[in-house]
């Protein structure tokens, strides 16, 4: 179902379709600015892009995931830059990009999705012993950072880095490996900020370990909390806008905000600001592109919207009477997809 939302706060459906007959579980979605086209990736290794009005497809690939391999982990980027990551059965991860082209020929508007490979159309190799990676987190800009957790429940992070050579006029790739220490238990959740200084570990018990990633040659773990009540699930990790604050989302239906604040030894420590309640437990957060909003979807089917700084519930719309399982919000923040059981 798409929304478009107007102002004052209401919402109205646009469309309602199902997904194609047999279609593997959604992995990710996402819309381009117009939020007149969306794009789907699926557990097969498939990119889907579609109308967002009426679900027709427009262009759809098969990603380069080698014979014998499956795809069995992924990760969201910076959403402004469309990166979406895909771990491997084998132990590496494949970087994509999801891209808009906008031209006008004959004076009318024409959005070309495109895919691109930031990294090349070759997977990483990110664990050497070659297990499957079960959860990973991937940030690449000028530098790449890659977190992984897995079969075997190894914690792994790889860097590379673009490093000059003032003295031969060169540049070359630094490539750091590192196994750290898995304090926090099961993990369920990683997380890294655009800008590849943090990473988070979080269980499914809500047990939150957080680690300074800046310096390459040695991250450090600098805390772990616990960050939902006594007797619930963690059901949600992201990061708001600008990449700083953390949204935690639990099976009681609460949303909480942590932002990290120095204490009297001037270290980041991870303090809990705001919540915010939901009235079922929460399956999916959406935190907006450029503002301190967020959106939630639930158990219910319900999509609700909330606004961090004024620490308001904004609205809530009644999307299905199955839960929802994918949320995507448009760059503007204008509309919003959304997945239900059923597909």
């Amino acid at each position: 179902v798409v929304f478009p939302l107007l102002e004052p706060a209401s919402a109205e459906a646009v469309a309602d379709y199902p997904l194609d007959e047999g279609a593997a579980e959604t992995l990710h979605l996402a819309m381009e600015e117009q939020a007149e086209i969306a794009v789907r990736y699926d557990s097969a290794g498939r990119v889907r892009f579609f109308a967002t009005h009426d679900g027709r497809a427009i262009a759809e690939h098969t990603l380069p995931v080698p014979a014998g391999v499956t795809v069995t982990s992924h990760a969201q980027g910076l959403p402004s830059r469309g990166d979406v990551s895909l771990g491997l059965s084998d132990g590496s991860v494949l970087v994509t990009r999801h891209t808009y082209k906008v031209s006008f020929p004959g004076d009318r508007r024409l959005i070309t999705p495109q895919l691109e490979f930031p990294l090349g159309d070759q997977p990483l190799p990110i664990d050497a012993a070659g297990q499957a990676l079960e959860r990973i987190a991937v940030q690449s800009s000028d530098r790449t950072t890659v977190a992984a957790l897995t079969a075997d429940q190894r914690l792994l992070l790889v860097i590379l880095q673009k490093e000059e050579s003032f003295l031969e006029e060169s540049e070359t790739l630094q490539r750091y490996e590192h196994a750290l220490p898995n304090t926090a238990g099961q993990v369920r959740h990683l997380l890294v900020d655009p800008d590849q200084r943090s990473l988070y570990v979080a269980t499914d018990t809500g047990t939150l370990a957080y680690y300074d990633i800046a310096d390459p040659e040695a991250p450090r773990l600098v805390q772990q909390l616990g960050v939902v009540p006594p007797g619930t699930r963690l059901t949600g990790l992201r990061l708001l806008a600008g990449g700083i604050s953390l949204l935690v989302s639990s099976s009681d239906g609460q949303i909480v905000q942590w932002f990290p604040v120095r204490d009297e030894a001037n270290q980041p420590m991870l303090r809990r600001i705001r919540s915010f309640a939901s009235e079922a437990a929460v399956t999916a957060l959406a935190p907006e592109f450029a503002r301190k909003g967020f959106l939630t979807a639930n158990v219910r089917g319900g999509v609700d919207i909330y606004h961090t700084t004024a620490g308001k519930h904004i609205l809530g719309v009644q999307v299905s009477d199955r839960p929802l399982r994918r949320l995507a919000v448009a760059p503007r923040a204008n509309a919003f997809l959304a997945e239900d059981a059923a597909g």
